[in-house]
């Protein structure tokens, strides 16, 4: 055989080989020493190739050893890689997708990533403020807190705490931040990273929160101001109640005593009547009989009066009768004497001739008016003028009652009227009087007026139709 063919025989046989082993040898056997892959390449071909070619083959395969192995490595780092970058894009997409405002700036307060959630906050996208400076999310009035937060992140290396931040349209808005350093690995700082909750809702809820306890405050106190009154109003209407009874029993006793006085004295009038016809013709003793005679003539009307005062409240159906509302004043004008002459009142009367009769119950009228009156004179602490009129227009009887007294506040007119409401201090009436005459003038289809001014007197009007009561 010619050295050019053995030669060629060696190098297609080299080329066998090199074949061979890389279509034989995996990855793992690519790995073996180098030193036991050239013994074992130099015993397969040392028979047949002369000692050029054995080293020719051994460069091959040495070449292809490193070869394999780098890329065993190479894909092993790839993987790694893969790896990183999945773990990189899950944390990447939490903090975007995160509902709190996430971001990190440089020491020297300039944004290098804000995630959605702080942006939208705000009012931007994330793109708009990055490298923007953070106290361009602050107006002037919070620069200050937001400082003082700084100072304490420097401090102690954290900061937690409710700012105010500043939206898009310079609104302002509550947040609750959590600020802390980001460390370099050998704990230089590089930057401070936050993280931020709109906090407008919670403030709101505990705002309202504070309004209804405020407001349930003052319910209660108003509920127990409420329930003072009534309790000390209760007290009053039980002290007035009892007062009412006595008044009530004295009254019936009054009554008892007026009837045993009431005898004598028209038994007295009978006399003096009988003896002025005998002595007709003796003028001296005639005057002193007519003296004696109107003496037991007044006794005998305040003695009518005070039964007619017993009789109101009675029980029973009361009696209807035919009244002169003129006789009837000029009775409770003299029961009150006593009372006018203590207080020095001066009485104007002005009574209308031929005034109609009413038609009443007994003692209800008398109780109106006598209420009316001795109003009209209480009102009068130092002496004054009672006016007491009467007339009659459309077909009614209208009575007017003036006082020069210390008249009726603005505030307290409309409720003169309701029960138990008095201007009196004290223990003195029962704040039910001009109640009750409104009640009993109502009855019998007429109205009660008052006119009044605060340190010049009031006027109360009773107008009563002519009806049956």
């Amino acid at each position: 055989m010619t050295k050019s063919s053995r030669l060629s025989i060696a190098s297609l046989f080299v080329a066998a080989v090199v074949v061979a082993i890389l279509l034989g040898t995996s990855s793992s056997q690519a790995a073996v020493g180098v030193t036991e892959g050239i013994e074992s390449l130099a015993q397969r071909v040392s028979w047949v190739l002369p000692p050029v070619a054995v080293l020719i083959a051994i460069g091959f395969y040495l070449a292809f050893s490193v070869s394999a192995i780098g890329t065993v490595g190479l894909r092993r780092q790839l993987k790694q890689r893969i790896k990183a970058e999945e773990s990189l894009k899950l944390l990447y997409n939490a903090v975007e997708q995160s509902s709190e405002g996430m971001a990190v700036s440089d020491l020297k307060g300039r944004l290098l990533f804000v995630n959605h959630a702080f942006a939208s906050m705000h009012g931007y996208m994330p793109d708009e403020l990055k490298g923007k400076e953070l106290s361009f999310l602050h107006s002037e009035e919070q620069l200050p807190a937001v400082q003082e937060a700084n100072q304490r992140l420097v401090q102690y290396g954290i900061f937690a705490g409710e700012i105010w931040h500043a939206r898009r349209d310079g609104t302002p808005f509550p947040t609750f931040m959590h600020n802390s350093m980001l460390r370099a690995d050998d704990g230089r700082p590089m930057g401070m990273i936050a993280t931020l909750r709109d906090i407008t809702k919670q403030k709101r809820v505990q705002e309202d929160l504070l309004r209804s306890e405020e407001q349930l405050k003052a319910y209660s106190e108003r509920l127990e101001q409420m329930v003072e009154e009534r309790t000390k109003e209760l007290d009053r209407v039980r002290a007035d109640l009892f007062t009412s009874a006595k008044l009530a029993a004295m009254g019936r006793m009054g009554a008892g005593i007026a009837h045993q006085l009431n005898s004598p004295i028209c038994g007295g009038l009978l006399i003096i009547d009988s003896l002025l016809e005998e002595k007709r013709g003796d003028e001296g003793l005639t005057r002193r009989l007519g003296l004696l005679r109107g003496s037991l003539e007044g006794m005998r009307d305040v003695i009518d009066c005070m039964l007619s005062m017993a009789m109101i409240g009675r029980r029973g159906t009361p009696t209807v009768q035919e009244v002169d509302v003129n006789d009837m004043l000029q009775k409770i004008l003299a029961f009150m004497g006593l009372e006018v002459q203590k207080r020095k009142v001066d009485i104007r009367q002005s009574f209308a001739e031929g005034l109609p009769r009413i038609r009443a119950r007994v003692g209800e009228l008398d109780q109106v008016f006598l209420n009316l009156v001795n109003n009209a004179i209480d009102s009068m602490d130092s002496g004054g003028t009672l006016g007491v009129r009467t007339q009659a227009a459309d077909g009614a009887v209208i009575v007017e009652i003036e006082d020069t007294g210390r008249g009726i506040q603005p505030e307290t007119m409309e409720r003169i009227f309701e029960p138990f409401f008095t201007t009196r201090s004290g223990q003195k009436g029962l704040g039910l009087g001009l109640s009750i005459v409104r009640e009993i003038v109502a009855s019998y289809g007429g109205e009660i007026d008052v006119r009044s001014q605060p340190g010049r007197g009031s006027v109360f009007v009773v107008s009563l139709p002519r009806r049956k009561a």
